[in-house]
């Protein structure tokens, strides 16, 4: 999915594997979950406005083994009773944003993710927000959420970031 105007990749229904894609430049976000039992693995997730939304999913839903960077925010969750896994994932360099943000949600598994900006995280592990989170703040959010334990920082950071030429989707 590359440079549309609205959602890269929708998931409504179903038991989709979204897997070994580059999903970027997307003015909306770059795959949204509302409903179905989807596996998310796999893939690079940049320069979306939210790089994964996901509300109303089923315990079932999945999202392992993705580098989701340099979206304006992350990952979104929301607005479910369910309560997705979300492990093994490199979340970093979502700004103005955070890189998780589970706004007033569920209890959230969020385990096994090197998370961030820079090497400062390590070892205390991400910075957490629970409202009015500031810019680059790695988690926001209420419920029960469960990030401990984490993988170490994402190697530079946001400094090797920084070096990189992308363009943001601005929207």
């Amino acid at each position: 999915s590359f440079n549309n105007s609205g959602i890269g990749i929708n998931i409504s229904a179903g038991n989709p594997t979204i897997e070994f894609n580059t999903i970027t430049g997307n003015v909306g976000t770059g795959v949204s979950v509302s409903g179905g039992i989807p596996v998310i693995q796999g893939n690079d997730i940049q320069t979306n406005t939210t790089g994964i939304s996901i509300t109303n999913a089923t315990p079932a839903t999945v999202v392992t083994g993705n580098n989701i960077h340099g979206n304006t925010t992350g990952m979104s969750v929301s607005g479910s009773a369910a309560s997705p896994s979300i492990n093994g994932n490199r979340i970093y360099c979502n700004t103005p944003g955070s890189d998780l943000n589970a706004a007033g949600t569920i209890a959230l598994n969020a385990t096994l993710n090197s998370w961030d900006h820079d090497s400062n995280t390590v070892p205390t592990g991400p910075t957490v927000g629970i409202a009015g989170c500031p810019a680059g703040t790695d988690i926001c959010g209420g419920g029960t959420l469960t990030y401990i334990p984490f993988n170490p920082a994402v190697p530079g950071g946001c400094l090797l970031y920084a070096t990189c030429s992308i363009f943001r989707a601005e929207g």
